[in-house]
């Protein structure tokens, strides 16, 4: 049902398994209607009085409806915060290699307009941009 392959890698986990914490593991497969299914495996090793293992246990459980319900919650999440960054009166630009790669629209209002090919700013602006606002800060730290 899960493959050989994720079959032999259970089997080798457990093996190496020193404690008789349960080892757990998710498989995305396919049902007869090829319709995608979460599957959540629990093998957890039995042992005797003397801790020796004696056997091992298995469950198997269809977590898709669970998973579905959490990639929905992080989608819900996702969009707030985005909401929150677009909306936020602050300015927050995210940079990456000399380009600007997003900038919100209170730090378009604050740095000015962004070339209608992209966000891709030379670093200097970034880096003026940066050198003002050191410059503020050390103004106020002096004052106080």
């Amino acid at each position: 049902m899960i493959g050989d392959a994720a079959a032999a890698r259970d089997i080798e986990e457990t093996r190496k398994a020193a404690s008789d914490s349960p080892f757990r593991s998710t498989y995305h497969l396919k049902d007869a209607e090829e319709k995608g299914k979460y599957l959540e495996g629990v093998i957890t090793i039995e042992r005797d009085r003397q801790g020796r293992p004696t056997g091992i246990r298995g469950v198997v459980r269809d977590i898709t409806e669970s998973r579905s319900l959490l990639e929905e919650a992080l989608r819900e999440s996702e969009e707030r915060y985005r909401r929150l960054v677009e909306l936020s009166p602050e300015a927050i630009v995210v940079h990456s290699e000399g380009k600007f790669v997003y900038v919100n629209p209170a730090a378009v209002r604050l740095l000015g307009s962004i070339s209608s090919g992209g966000i891709d700013r030379p670093q200097h602006t970034l880096t003026l941009f940066i050198l003002t606002t050191e410059n503020i800060v050390k103004r106020r730290v002096r004052r106080r």
